[in-house]
């Protein structure tokens, strides 16, 4: 019956989601899936199979073994399993999924070594290796990637550190033959176009991307244009309607073995483009359409693609957790829903509408996994994806259909690529220079999500009618659900101080209540190597998830890379104001467009009614540590002291210049040196909570026995990021609450 597997592939996603609630919450679940399909007038054989399938999967999920995140055991074990993933196989580490053949557990494995891009492995090959389970833990910081939920999610059992050196790689019987005829393609291709061609025709036809400039992945993804760099049901179809034109044209096939070559050659092709969800998804619609025609069956596309869903679910039911699986299926789906919206137009407004239909489709998605919308983006896809679709793309296939033609031939095709791709690349980086918008809306809350999705229905419903108001009406309504969720924080009187875990370093920020004024007290870089790590997957998110596009002020206590490593970069990006130094921070280059200011000892800068009252430095001390500014402030009913690093005699002096000097919250001095903290100066500030920000198992052994020993002989509440992750202090008035994102 036409639509019965559009409810049973709802019934297999509702279990997965749900698998781990009640057994209160499930029943009632299942009656409401009875009642919805009893109302449409479903057999009772529908409704007995969608209630089956929504059970199955609800105790599949929920009975899933978790992952091993808590290993510790580091010892050196055997290992012997087959590739279930494209590697990535950079110059100096190695990464691929492996499902063990012996336990059927899936684990991801890494391996560093200079030389191990000379290993040669494929999806599906047999390898055997050494290595040790790494302990995978949980994200550490609000709005930061989850590594363990990311594993879970995938159905992984953890992750594995293996010897490069002993890693030892065979090709099944089945794929040796594909993965010799790829690496042969890939090598014609490096052998015959230059390096950036090469690499562009890589990604667009052989999902090959390791080659492709990180700059431009970069701006395709601040675009939301990252879907034109990944094969797609578009690549799929464009390669059958070149066979099947060129078979035709020429006359060397029938239509019934140009079906039958699709049949054989589709499935291999997935394999080819390396296995992504989006190319698996359109090979398959188009493998179940081609044997229907053969069979003389008609089914609803929609049909297909839920039948689809249901059986890649049985395969893997923690595809459905994976964003390229949920991209795929439910722009797809969104289409061929839409499919009277695009019927009898012009080719143009086809290209408008799909394009609109798509980035609405995802923006919930979107906006709960990165917390940022770029608006413009829509515009962007409009112009973006026919010339990728009608000139790039084509012209890729072509120079993969012609790679053995003589070499003029293709140094001709080859240069005309480059000024054709040089030409594009430049438009979109003018583009982005001049029309970026970054709508930062924050971590969007279920609610948020379904009450968009409900105006998403209703708008397509009253476009497709031509009820064009009711169609501006919930166009509008939806706008503004998303800005109503980016506004909560400025219509909120809960202000917030949170100590981010950034390994051993320090950055403190603060949100003031109706998101007044955002302050931000260091911003942490690694000493050695950071290329922007520290910024990229702990301040960066952190800031977006909680709706921050803007900080104010950047108050920054000295001149160590654990403490300002960061600053350029939260300065380019969070439209800086003002920056605060010590008179002994001498700038390597002068901000522009940012007020900058010297604070020293007895000086006083007040923020939306806070005064902050500077108690160091007062003299070039001559070394960076101990020239750190010094502040004190009240703050949500608590008194704070933030001391940066400075060491015990620059403590005593201060506490010999305030005597009077009291805290609630101390800020401890230099990630808990036994060079800081003394027992004078704690019995002096008596305060009740100490926070300590230190990097896990930290080479400095910080923080110190003997301070941890002070503290708790003080009856000091600790609150450590290397123990707790990002601690934080949310108050209401002059009354508040101290949380940990560990548990």
């Amino acid at each position: 019956m036409k639509g019965t597997w559009h409810f049973i592939a709802i019934c297999a996603l509702l279990g997965l989601y749900i698998g781990n609630t009640t057994a209160f919450i499930l029943f009632l679940y299942t009656i409401v899936i009875v009642l919805l399909l009893w109302r449409l007038h479903l057999s009772w054989r529908n409704i007995c199979g969608s209630v089956l399938v929504f059970c199955y999967f609800t105790l599949t999920f929920s009975i899933a073994p978790a992952s091993s995140m808590e290993v510790v055991d580091h010892s050196s074990e055997n290992w012997e399993g087959r590739v279930i993933s494209t590697p990535i196989n950079k110059k100096n580490y190695l990464q691929f999924n492996l499902k063990d053949l012996h336990t059927e557990e899936k684990w991801r494995v890494t391996a560093f070594h200079e030389s191990i891009h000379e290993v040669e492995i494929d999806i599906g090959s047999i390898c055997t290796f050494t290595a040790t389970k790494e302990p995978v833990q949980q994200a550490r910081n609000p709005g930061s990637f989850d590594f363990a939920e990311f594993l879970q999610y995938k159905g992984f059992s953890g992750s594995l550190h293996a010897d490069a050196q002993s890693i030892y790689c065979r090709d099944t019987k089945g794929l040796y033959a594909i993965n010799q005829f790829r690496g042969s393609v890939i090598e014609s291709l490096n052998n015959t176009y230059s390096p950036s061609t090469a690499s562009w025709v890589m990604t667009l036809v052989l999902g090959e991307d390791k080659g492709m400039d990180d700059s431009i992945v970069q701006l395709f993804q601040r675009w939301n244009l990252s879907h034109l760099l990944a094969i797609s049901g578009l690549h799929v179809g464009l390669c059958i309607a070149f066979f099947t034109l060129l078979s035709i044209r020429t006359g060397l096939l029938t239509k019934e073995t140009i079906r039958w070559m699709l049949i054989v050659l589709l499935p291999l092709y997935s394999i080819i483009a390396g296995g992504a969800p989006s190319v698996v998804r359109a090979v398959w619609m188009a493998e179940v359409i081609l044997l229907m025609t053969w069979f003389h069956k008609r089914w609803p596309v929609t049909d297909i693609i839920s039948f689809l869903v249901v059986i890649f679910l049985l395969i893997d039911p923690f595809l459905a957790f994976q964003l390229g699986f949920q991209f795929s299926f439910l722009v797809t789906f969104s289409l061929l829903l839409s499919k009277k919206l695009l019927q009898n137009i012009s080719s143009f407004r086809t290209l408008l509408h799909v394009s609109i239909i798509s980035q609405l489709t995802l923006i919930p998605i979107q906006v709960h996994h990165f917390y940022i919308l770029n608006p413009v983006s829509i515009v962007a896809n409009i112009f973006l994806v026919p010339i990728f679709s009608f000139i790039l793309l084509p012209y890729c296939i072509l120079l993969v259909m012609v790679y053995w033609l003589p070499f003029p031939i293709t140094s001709l095709l080859d240069q005309f690529f480059t000024i054709l791709n040089t030409i594009l690349m430049r438009c979109v980086q003018i583009l982005d220079q001049f029309l970026y918008v970054e709508w930062v809306i924050g971590e969007i809350s279920l609610e948020v999500g379904v009450a968009y999705y409900v105006l998403f229905v209703a708008f397509m419903y009253f476009w497709q009618q031509q009820m064009y108001v009711k169609t501006l009406v919930a166009s509008t309504m939806m706008v503004v659900v998303l800005m109503a969720h980016s506004l909560v924080p400025y219509l909120s009187p809960v202000g917030r101080v949170t100590m981010l875990d950034v390994g051993q370093g320090d950055t403190i920020i603060m949100e003031w209540p109706y998101r007044k004024h955002v302050l931000m007290i260091d911003a942490a870089g690694k000493t050695i190597n950071d290329n922007g790590e520290l910024f990229t997957y702990a301040i960066k998110p952190y800031l977006h998830s909680r709706g921050i596009g803007k900080v104010d002020t950047l108050l920054l206590t000295h001149k160590d890379r654990d403490h300002m490593g960061s600053a350029e970069q939260v300065q380019n990006q969070f439209n800086v104001e003002t920056l605060l130094l010590n008179p002994f921070y001498q700038l390597d280059n002068t901000p522009e467009k940012i007020n900058v200011r010297h604070v020293q000892k007895g000086d006083t800068f007040i923020i939306e009614g806070t005064s902050f009252m500077v108690l160091h430095p007062t003299y070039e001390a001559g070394e960076k540590n101990e020239n750190s500014i010094v502040l004190s402030t009240k703050l949500g009913g608590k008194s704070w002291l933030f001391t940066g690093d400075i060491g015990k005699e620059m403590e005593l002096e201060i506490m010999h210049q305030y005597p009077e000097l009291t805290a609630d919250v101390l800020k401890v001095a230099h990630h808990g040196s036994r060079f800081s903290t003394s027992s004078l100066f704690l019995e002096e500030l008596n305060p009740s909570v100490a926070w300590i920000s230190v990097g896990e198992k930290n080479a400095y052994g910080h923080p110190a026995k003997e301070v941890i020993d002070l503290l708790v002989k003080e009856e000091v509440h600790i609150m450590r990021t290397d123990q707790q992750g990002a601690v934080f202090y949310e108050f209401k008035e002059e009354t508040g609450t101290f949380y940990q994102y560990l548990p």
